[in-house]
């Protein structure tokens, strides 16, 4: 019997997550991006605590959390709440990120990329979304070759990333 994609994150050692949409329709991010664009400064508290919790636990457990953010030429205004507003939460409660500008890829790869979630190089879920960003479902990858494709694309790609504090020193000086 497979398991639940929330049971691995609590079971796992290593999570690693691939994002490429340049923006994502998200039900609990609604309220905090509504804000992020009316100019409100800091997001209100709370924002995402429920991920943030199991960030910092499972940074107590030795679990490692990875996330790789495939970043357009044009940044959206998604991707910038992202960055300002999840990311830097992410990254202090326990989270790793990186950020590989799509330039950085090659063709080849670019054009299979797709939103995953991979636990311990051994089970792998896509996240589905439809053509505007809006979540459909998360999929358990039950052929060998793709969760292989997941693990080859993570080993190929998160060494090319941008450590997120440094890739923010760079941002931080062209938007200011």
């Amino acid at each position: 019997m497979s398991k639940k994609i929330s049971e691995l994150f609590d079971e796992c050692e290593n999570a690693f997550r691939l994002e490429v949409l340049p923006h994502y329709i998200v039900e609990n991010e609604a309220e905090p991006l509504k804000f992020y664009l009316e100019g409100v400064p800091l997001p209100p508290k709370n924002t995402n605590q429920d991920w943030l919790n199991r960030l910092k636990k499972a940074s107590l457990k030795g679990q490692v959390f990875k996330r790789l953010r495939i970043m357009p030429e044009n940044l959206t205004s998604y991707i910038k709440f992202e960055i300002e507003w999840e990311y830097v939460n992410n990254v202090a409660s326990g989270e790793k990120i990186k950020i590989l500008p799509k330039n950085m890829i090659e063709q080849k790869v670019e054009n299979n990329l797709k939103d995953y979630w991979l636990f311990d190089d051994k089970t792998a879920f896509e996240l589905r979304y439809d053509d505007y960003g809006k979540f459909l479902s998360v999929d358990l990858i039950k052929e060998d070759k793709v969760i292989k494709s997941c693990i080859d694309t993570k080993n190929q790609l998160w060494p090319l990333g941008i450590e997120l504090t440094d890739y923010l020193k760079d941002y931080r000086l062209k938007i200011y």
